[in-house]
């Protein structure tokens, strides 16, 4: 069934317009025509495909060389083409899911009547705007200083030269084109000309992704505290005084509890949607995060020397942290969301209902007794605790292969 912008004008607002922009540009927008979506998809696939080629050249020119740094760079920066491109692709093949979780969206804003309930969406909706707004300007800061870094000893060269020789040349990455091109000549014309400009597009689609996936949960996270407020509510009479028992009507419980019961299954379809399109992808990004790092860690204590070189380690490595953070404390935010319903139909006013009143009360307990949590793969539950586990993997691969290399 095909969706117009009618059905998604929610989108349009001030708390979705950059993510919708981000994704048009990627053309991972569902409304987009299916012919936009192709040439976008080709297009995406091509540039990577492009600096992994030469990344891929590189780490077999330098392996005869023995050159094992430029292998360990090179090969990180495949693991990063790599991931962004999977993360483009699962956007696209799950695309159908994908507009499922945006219909929702519109759906539960349209549904909402009551003032208090549309300004928590509000509040939620305005937070996840902050948090695409703050991954837009980290995410360009930290590849722009990426580039610019390595520039710096040749402009100190330009103003105070050396009177033997120049300053130490910092180069993260080894790329290598198949001979046709002399890399030790033309190494930063590539580096700005290729490198920066395929890392700039690739990383913007991913931000463009990365940020609708925490829209997305900061919408489940609303709708489940739009459920604690509605359940709040239930038990309460007008002019009662704190823990006056007074039954409240069956019927009045019965639709209070029916209201909960359809948010919370709203924001647990959601939820649902959210698992079904990017577990694959979360799994992968968790994996190769932690190789990735644990690789950088072992190549910033044995093969980066000069400072320049273990400034752009130590970069590289809080860019990886800060972004396996970020995917993972979003997770967290959906647990402890929903972890606090149980709390919240715990605590409501259950002595002013019948016996029957708080039998529902019961079987809505239990069924919330379960946390929602979003699983990598269907393997590995993302949360604070879990990047906590990667960070302490991580050093031990580091520890494994220092021991290894004697």
């Amino acid at each position: 069934m095909t969706i117009s912008e009618t059905d998604l004008a929610v989108f349009d607002g001030p708390h979705y317009s950059l993510n919708k922009k981000l994704l048009i540009m990627f053309g991972l927008w569902p409304t987009l025509s299916r012919t936009r979506k192709v040439i976008c998809l080709i297009f995406f696939t091509m540039i990577d495909l492009s600096l992994y080629a030469s990344f891929a050249d590189g780490i077999n020119y330098y392996r005869k060389q023995k050159k094992w740094m430029y292998v360990i760079e090179d090969t990180i920066s495949i693991i990063y083409l790599s991931v962004t491109w999977i993360k483009y692709v699962t956007s696209y093949i799950f695309e159908s899911r994908i507009k499922l979780i945006y219909e929702q969206i519109a759906a539960d804003w349209k549904s909402l009547i009551d003032e208090e309930e549309i300004q928590i969406l509000n509040n939620y909706s305005a937070f996840a705007r902050l948090l695409t707004v703050l991954y837009v300007f980290y995410a360009i800061i930290a590849t722009t200083l990426f580039y610019v870094l390595p520039f710096l000893t040749i402009v100190i060269d330009r103003i105070k030269p050396l009177e033997n020789g120049t300053r130490f040349r910092a180069q993260p990455y080894h790329q290598h084109y198949f001979d046709l091109i002399d890399n030790e000549k033309y190494y930063y014309h590539m580096y700005i000309g290729h490198g920066y400009v395929v890392s700039i597009i690739v990383t913007v689609a991913v931000m463009a992704i990365d940020t609708m996936y925490a829209a997305n949960i900061q919408h489940a996270c609303g709708l489940f505290a739009i459920v604690r407020h509605r359940l709040s509510k239930i038990g309460i009479l007008n002019g009662e005084r704190e823990y006056e028992f007074r039954v409240v009507d069956d019927k009045k419980v019965y639709e209070s509890i029916r209201a909960v019961c359809e948010m919370h299954k709203n924001s647990i379809k959601i939820v649902e949607l959210i698992w079904d399109s990017f577990s694959i992808s979360f799994l992968i990004f968790m994996g190769c995060s932690l190789v990735g790092m644990g690789m950088l860690m072992f190549n910033y204590i044995f093969n980066m020397i000069h400072p320049i070189e273990k400034v752009v380690g130590t970069g590289l490595l809080l860019g990886i942290a800060i972004l396996l953070f970020y995917m993972n404390w979003i997770a967290q935010q959906l647990t402890n969301s929903s972890d606090e319903i149980f709390i919240a139909v715990y605590s409501n006013r259950w002595y002013n209902l019948s016996i029957k009143g708080q039998k529902l009360i019961y079987s809505l307990l239990q069924s919330n007794a379960n946390s929602v949590t979003l699983r990598a793969g269907g393997i590995a539950e993302m949360n604070l605790q879990q990047f906590a586990a990667i960070l302490k993997t991580a050093m031990s691969y580091a520890t494994v292969m220092m021991s290894m290399n004697g």
